[in-house]
């Protein structure tokens, strides 16, 4: 989980290190200059799973659960939503993360939707892919070797 203001931080950063010291924790770093915080991910907690196809991060909700909503706010818009469309609905959100074999990071994301809506049965599934190239720093320059 991640909060909706750190989540519009997090857009933003130009690149950030993911390390796995053991097989129960992913850390994510950012660079210094960014103001969001060192996160730890463990397994054993259900963060996220990872096996030989890559790492998996997936969350279920009401379809009345927002980003920027509290859990307070999620829980009062499913309890008052739930009456008024005759039934309910709950959606998933996976995010899977693969090394590419040129070094690159692709993500597929599948977010899929079921319920009840009007006392219709209801379905729905969006994929869509994301790739970021592996970060590369500017070779360092040397001011002893420029010409006069």
């Amino acid at each position: 989980a991640i909060e909706y203001k750190e989540l519009l931080q997090a857009r933003n950063v130009k690149w950030l290190k993911l390390e796995q010291s053991n097989p129960d924790t992913l850390e994510v770093s950012f660079p210094p200059d960014e103001p969001l915080e060192h996160k730890i991910y463990k397994r054993s907690k259900g963060d996220f799973e990872c096996d030989s196809s890559g790492l998996k991060f997936s969350i279920t909700g009401s379809v009345y659960s927002f980003e920027d909503s509290s859990i307070v706010g999620s829980t009062i818009m499913t309890v008052t939503g739930l009456p008024i469309n005759l039934g309910g609905a709950f959606m998933s959100a996976e995010r899977a993360f693969r090394p590419m074999q040129d070094g690159s990071l692709s993500m597929e994301v599948t977010d899929s939707g079921w319920g009840i809506v009007l006392l219709i049965p209801i379905h729905g599934k969006h994929n869509a892919f994301v790739r970021w190239q592996r970060y590369q720093p500017p070779p360092p320059t040397n001011a002893s070797s420029a010409s006069p």
